[in-house]
């Protein structure tokens, strides 16, 4: 076919390597879409108020260091984060 590119990654179509992509990580999305009363997400408030919540249980440390912050996790940290999934840091 004129114009028609097939997509390959590392020796698989197209529909596979998009398959692998989707569940790679666990994560797909909903087939059915969001529902009417679906609002946008900003997802940076979320994963900010996911680090306080940690801060707040001990799992974290957080270290202001002028304009930046850093977190480090502590050892009960480790574990707990372990609970949600989180291994790599």
């Amino acid at each position: 076919m004129v114009g028609k590119k097939t997509t390959r990654t590392k020796g698989k179509g197209q529909t596979e390597a998009q398959e692998t992509h989707e569940t790679q990580d666990g994560l797909t999305d909903t087939p059915e879409g969001p529902g009417p009363d679906a609002r946008f997400v900003n997802c940076f408030a979320i994963g900010g108020g996911f680090l306080d919540y940690c801060v707040k249980q001990g799992w974290l440390i957080r270290r202001r260091h002028g304009k930046s912050t850093r977190y480090y996790v502590t050892e009960v940290g480790r574990s707990a984060l372990a609970d949600f999934g989180i291994t790599k840091y």
